[in-house]
C-alpha cells in the first residue's frame, strides 16, 4: 500500500521539485514549494486522505463539516509553521556553535558505536537496563 501512495506522491511532487530547483534563488517561493512537496509525501498524503474520509463521512451524515475541515487545515498550518520556526531559530543559534562542536561530536561517535556494539553482542551490560 505504501508503494502505491509513494508512486502517487512522486507523480505529483516531481514537477514541484523541478520548480523548486528553478526558484532556489527566491527563498520564500522555494520554501512554499518545498512545503507543497512535503504535503505530498506519502505519510502526509495518507493522513490527508484519512481526514478527507472522516470529514466526508461526517458531511454525508450531518451535512457539510466545514468548521472541522477549517480547524484541521488551521491545525496543520500552525503545527508546520511552529516546526519551521523552531528549526529556523535552532539553526540560527546552532550555526555559530556547531562548527566548534562538530569535531568533538564526530570523535565521540567512534567509541560510542564500539560500546553499543559490545552491548549488542552481550560482552558488556549496563546496570540500568
Amino acid at each position: 500500500m505504501y508503494e502505491i501512495f509513494s508512486q502517487i506522491s512522486n507523480l505529483f511532487s516531481q514537477p514541484l521539485i523541478n520548480i523548486f530547483r528553478e526558484t532556489e534563488g527566491i527563498p520564500l517561493l522555494s520554501a512554499l514549494i518545498l512545503g507543497l512537496v512535503g504535503a505530498l509525501a506519502p505519510c502526509q498524503f495518507t493522513g490527508n486522505l484519512g481526514a478527507i474520509t472522516i470529514y466526508g463521512n461526517q458531511s454525508v451524515q450531518k451535512g457539510l463539516a466545514w468548521r472541522e475541515v477549517l480547524f484541521f487545515i488551521l491545525g496543520k498550518i500552525v503545527v508546520f509553521a511552529l516546526l519551521g520556526l523552531i528549526v529556523w531559530v535552532v539553526g540560527n543559534e546552532a550555526k555559530s556553535t556547531l562548527t566548534m562542536l562538530f569535531p568533538w561530536v564526530r570523535k565521540s561517535f567512534g567509541p560510542l558505536l564500539i560500546i553499543i556494539g559490545f552491548f549488542m553482542l552481550g560482552i558488556i551490560s549496563f546496570a540500568f537496563i
